[in-house]
């Protein structure tokens, strides 16, 4: 093989890695923000039935008391969240 011939296959390769690292991050990002809205989305339909029962109650004090939580979980799964994102983009 030529010494050129050598540098080329070296450059071509070297070249796929990079694209193939590219696309692996990229891959792996598309996933992580697929996991987060899934979490996101359990989060809301937790919460959701926790008002839902929350307004069943016939205590005043049940259904703050669950307003004050369900505030509370979603703050901190807005922060989880988006703190998450900022680390994976």
């Amino acid at each position: 093989m030529p010494p050129d011939a050598a540098k080329t296959s070296n450059y071509n390769t070297a070249a796929q890695v990079a694209a193939f690292n590219a696309n692996v991050v990229k891959a792996s990002r598309r996933a992580g923000n697929r996991y987060l809205d899934g979490c996101e989305k359990i989060v809301e339909e937790v919460i959701a039935l926790q008002r839902n029962l929350a307004d069943k109650s016939q205590s005043e004090t049940i259904k703050t008391l669950t307003a004050t939580g369900v505030d509370v979980t979603r703050q901190i799964t807005s922060s989880y969240t988006t703190a998450a994102r900022a680390l994976i983009s």
